[in-house]
This record gives C-alpha cells, sequence and structure tokens, in this order.
C-alpha cells in the first residue's frame, strides 16, 4: 500500500461527512434557487428604487450594492465631466429556466459526492422534488409582465446625478 493510498483512507471518512453536508446543504437550499428571481423583482418596484437611490448622496458603489452588475454600461465626457451611465433591465426568468438551473445545481454538487447508491437515489429525489414544485408554481410564473428599466447618471465623483425608472 503506497503512502498515496494510506492518506487518501486516512480522509475518506472525512471526505464522505463533507459531501453528506455538501447534499444538505443543497437540498436545503433548492428553494432560494428555485426563487433567486424574487428579490430581482422586488429591486423593480419603486419603492425599493426611492428607498435605495438619493440623488447627490447614492455612491456608485452603493447603487452597485442595491442592484448588482449594470447590464448595460456607458461612460464619457459631457462639457468637460467624465460621466457615467449604467442601466439595469428587469429580466423575468420562466419556471423553466428556475428548474434547469436548480438541477444545474444538483449536478454540480453530486459531482463532489461519493457515488453509492444512497447518493444517487437521494439525488434523484431531489430531481423529483424540483420537478413536482415546479409543476405545481407554473402556474404562477410572473413571465408576462412589463419588464422595467433602470437608468442611472453618475457625476464625476461616483454619486448619483439622476436616474430615469419606467
Amino acid at each position: 500500500m503506497t503512502t498515496h493510498t494510506k492518506v487518501r483512507d486516512a480522509f475518506a471518512p472525512v471526505r464522505d461527512a463533507m459531501a453528506t453536508m455538501l447534499l444538505v446543504v443543497t437540498l436545503m437550499t433548492m428553494p432560494q434557487a428555485m426563487a433567486a428571481d424574487v428579490p430581482a423583482a422586488e429591486k423593480y418596484s419603486q419603492q425599493y428604487v426611492l428607498s435605495h437611490i438619493v440623488i447627490g448622496t447614492t455612491t456608485r458603489e452603493q447603487v452597485r450594492a442595491a442592484f448588482g452588475e449594470p447590464h448595460q454600461s456607458q461612460g464619457g465626457i459631457v462639457d468637460g465631466v467624465v460621466r457615467a451611465d449604467w442601466t439595469y433591465y428587469q429580466r423575468n426568468e420562466s419556471m423553466q429556466a428556475r428548474t434547469s438551473r436548480a438541477r444545474g445545481f444538483l449536478r454540480s454538487a453530486a459531482a463532489f459526492l461519493p457515488g453509492n447508491s444512497e447518493t444517487r437515489a437521494a439525488i434523484n429525489d431531489a430531481n423529483y422534488e424540483v420537478g413536482r414544485v415546479a409543476s405545481n408554481m407554473d402556474g404562477m410564473d410572473a413571465t408576462n409582465a412589463a419588464p422595467r428599466t433602470l437608468r442611472v447618471q453618475f457625476d464625476d465623483h461616483d454619486v448619483v446625478r439622476s436616474y430615469q425608472f419606467n
């Protein structure tokens, strides 16, 4: 028996315990993975925008923290002043896309788990549950909502100069 094999075998219980923990975390976070667009929908509400953007006060980093990376970014010099414009588009995601993402998450987690029959059975059960939940929620999909756009203009000090939200 080589030293490598001895070390690998010595750490097998630790590896298996970590794999089990990863499976548990995966199963516990599935609902969040499937509903990841809920906070995004809230970000495009009038109340959220008004509470997170104050002209002359809110910085570029605060906008990034509240809304994430912009979907479109433009910069330039206007009247001798360096300015930047960020645009965000509300993106609705279908239930099919969310289901696909959740199943991809399970596949990724499975790559780190030991390949025994209990693990495969747990992953199959989780995939079944993802599909079941998705089919039950399909009627609640909000992909037909009118998309909204947020455009934020920053001054040369990286502070919000103005914004448009529609």
